[in-house]
């Protein structure tokens, strides 16, 4: 099984991704969506995880660290520039009121400076087809 995990600051596209992958049949999930807590979502990623047969399998890491994966995940960054991810960011707290105030930009100059850390790390906007071919 190949494992994927998305990375990347708030509104960059992981959850849009993950769905773009169920629609053709990939398994992926969202682990934003498996609690309300860090530790239910590590819970039930665990229990996903050990659980999981199909041959890709990807996953929007959300709150999950590197150490939280298999060491042979594939890290995978999401991470436009500066000014498309601020039209990302005002589109995405305008249609999902409850997800603003995430300290978005903390969180992108945090990826910023540890994009190196990455296996893979997309930069350039393309489409959700795209991307998943890159990846796959």
């Amino acid at each position: 099984m190949t494992l994927i995990a998305l990375f990347g600051p708030p509104a960059v596209g992981k959850s849009s991704l993950i769905l773009e992958a169920k629609k053709l049949k990939i398994v992926a999930h969202d682990i934003e969506l498996l609690g309300h807590s860090f530790e239910e979502r590590k819970k039930e990623f665990d229990i996903l995880l050990s659980n999981e047969t199909a041959k890709y399998v990807i996953f929007g890491a959300a709150d999950l660290h590197f150490v939280d994966f298999p060491p042979e995940t594939i890290k995978v960054l999401l991470l436009p520039p500066i000014d498309e991810y601020k039209k990302r960011l005002e589109h995405r707290d305008y249609e999902h009121p409850h997800k603003s105030g995430q300290h978005a930009l903390d969180h992108y100059s945090h990826f910023i400076k540890d994009q190196d850390k990455y296996d893979i790390v997309f930069s350039q906007l393309a489409s959700k087809g795209s991307l998943l071919h890159e990846i796959l």
